[in-house]
């Protein structure tokens, strides 16, 4: 066993030096949760080795004790990151996959879970032999906490089993960053951009990622959905990203993010379409009185000077790619 304490976290390492993947788990007060998204992992039928990082972010709730239970129970599988501060979501994401030592990672949230036994060896197998693609991912369901069956699934219909590259996903194809598996090589001396880009936000990790990602190779998605992104109801008074921040302030923070991001890459990506993703949903919002006229007024001041003189013409290319990837 080894235990690594310093002033940023405690670290409790696993034995080995080498494993075919890293499952990074990304977690923060989900006592209620935690454990099954760890049975999810190990009820896994795979021929390859694997490893289980998980990255707290200095939990209170219990969470901690659940995390050392399994590391004194199999410290063979496990390495556990207690953060000493909360350092928010993507930096834990950017230093829990630093630890891994996975020839693949790939990151499940700690209060998601998996529901096919076969989703990492499938996922192995796809990279092993298709050295031209950086990641693999698959459809996710939305289910409802202590619900069976999904109220949606992701990606639309369009975007299964198909690859998505950098330029389909900058005119608004979208893919899932939870359940991705991709190479261990994000952080190579070539890759500069990664350090910048987890700067952009706090809170906000699948743009900047899966920008980051489909930089360095394509990604192809697999049609059968394999895990599951659990949603909350209101009534619960679950606090998450959604339900801490309100609509106006989550439009602006994605807005920030995109400003961040096209400087970040020396504005060489064209951002049209993912401002227009995000001006739609604030249209949106408008329509369902979430948001005043004043509010999207003010949102469109925060675009870059060259979106800004053409928001309305992003607003209906978000609109159109919202209608048609339904």
């Amino acid at each position: 066993m080894n235990v690594i304490r310093n002033k940023r976290a405690e670290v409790l390492d696993s034995i080995n030096a080498a494993y075919d993947i890293s499952i990074c788990v990304i977690t923060y007060n989900k006592v209620d949760f935690i454990d099954e998204a760890i049975r999810s992992v190990l009820m896994q039928k795979t021929n390859c080795s694997y490893e289980i990082v998980i990255g707290d972010n200095n939990s209170t709730d219990g969470t901690q004790n659940i995390l050392r239970e399994y590391w004194n129970k199999s410290p063979e599988k496990f390495t556990i990151i207690f953060n000493n501060e909360n350092l928010g979501l993507t930096t834990n994401i950017y230093n829990t996959m630093s630890k891994s030592k996975g020839k693949y990672i790939i990151i499940l949230y700690g209060d998601d879970y998996w529901i096919s036994e076969n989703k990492l060896q499938i996922q192995y197998d796809f990279l092993e032999h298709n050295s031209n693609y950086n990641g693999v991912t698959s459809a996710i369901e939305f289910r409802y906490n202590k619900e069976n069956k999904p109220f949606k699934i992701v990606p639309c219909k369009k975007m299964r089993n198909t690859t998505c590259s950098l330029k389909k996903y900058m005119n608004g194809f979208d893919f899932p960053l939870a359940g991705m598996m991709f190479r261990n090589n994000i952080f190579s001396n070539e890759q500069k951009h990664f350090e910048k880009m987890i700067k952009a936000s706090l809170f906000i990790d699948d743009l900047s990622f899966c920008i980051l990602f489909l930089m360095i190779g394509d990604v192809f998605i697999l049609p059968e959905a394999t895990g599951v992104y659990r949603c909350f109801h209101k009534e619960e008074n679950i606090n998450n990203f959604n339900s801490v921040n309100s609509i106006k302030k989550r439009v602006e923070m994605s807005i920030q993010l995109c400003n961040c991001l096209d400087s970040l890459t020396n504005n060489k990506l064209d951002f049209s379409m993912r401002y227009g993703l995000v001006l739609a949903s604030a249209w949106y919002a408008i329509l369902k009185r979430k948001l005043s006229l004043q509010d999207y007024k003010e949102i469109i001041q925060m675009l870059q000077p060259q979106y800004r003189k053409k928001h309305s013409k992003l607003l209906w290319k978000g609109i159109y790619r919202k209608v048609t990837l339904r």
